[in-house]
């Protein structure tokens, strides 16, 4: 495999949702990702007060199971990726051409007691969708096709982002100026939702290897409080898996195929 940063040339979105997205079980190297982030999502959402009116949701990539249950909690969702595969498949399944996820969305249904088809599910989500921009994170102007860009003015009440930061950039240098350009997106008050992994080298695309900042918990907590955070929750999934299989996998990760993460969380912070 080759390693690369590449994200117009090299990332296959096709290959990205059918080995990661397929099912709530996920790519098995990753233990119980899927499930864990969904759960702490719904976790957040029951035990706080987050709704609001508008979510933006960086580096979406061709993934919409991320915004599954934060977008019941307000009117306006707009998405963003760098890579035109992956807003192509956005503006794809927006327009109704596709499906997305389908098996994630009906294991986020269930834990909403929610008994609808998933074609009603789907309707109800797109409708919700305002703009799918293109941005990059490392560019101090974020939005970089002007002519798909946020209203003049526009703070939004809550961030979310899902193995984006670390993905973009390749030092805690790089990732704290990153951070520092999606947060003048946020209203003061507003709150960010991160999902992340910690001490990743890379993970796979196809027969690529992405290469990620390394980073750590204090490395990460440490930024967002330089960006005036603060941090009210961390989830691990270590700790949602248990000790046998954060056992099973420290002993495999030296042979790992896919990513090389020794954890992942999902954070919520506030920005003050």
């Amino acid at each position: 495999m080759t390693d690369t940063i590449d994200y117009v040339a090299n990332f296959d979105p096709e290959w990205y949702l059918s080995t990661y997205y397929g099912s709530i079980e996920g790519e098995e190297e990753e233990g119980s990702f899927c499930s864990f982030m969904h759960d702490s999502f719904l976790d957040f959402f029951q035990t706080r007060d987050l709704a609001s009116e508008y979510l933006l949701d960086i580096g979406t990539g061709p993934n919409i199971s991320t915004i599954l249950t934060s977008s019941r909690h307000f009117t306006h969702v707009d998405l963003s990726d760098f890579a035109p595969a992956n807003l192509n498949v956005l503006r794809a399944w927006k327009r109704g051409e596709r499906v997305l996820v389908s098996g994630i969305m009906k294991y986020e249904m269930d834990k909403h007691d929610d008994t609808r088809s998933l074609e009603a599910r789907n309707d109800e989500l797109r409708k919700k969708i305002g703009k799918i921009m293109r941005i990059d994170v490392n560019n101090p102007e974020l939005f970089i096709d002007e002519s798909v860009r946020p209203e003049s003015g526009r703070k939004y009440d809550v961030i979310s982002s899902n193995l984006c930061l670390e993905a973009a950039t390749q030092s805690v240098v790089q990732y704290l100026e990153a951070l520092k350009n999606i947060t003048k997106m946020l209203k003061s008050g507003g709150y960010f939702i991160l999902t992340g992994v910690l001490e990743q080298h890379f993970y796979r695309v196809g027969d690529y290897r992405f290469t990620c900042a390394y980073l750590t918990k204090s490395d990460i907590q440490e930024m967002f409080r330089k960006c005036v955070y603060e941090v009210l929750e961390w989830r691990s999934l270590n700790e949602y898996q248990g000790v046998n299989q954060v056992e099973a996998r420290q002993d495999d990760i030296s042979d790992a195929v896919y990513s090389d993460f020794k954890d992942a969380f999902v954070m919520l912070a506030q920005k003050k």
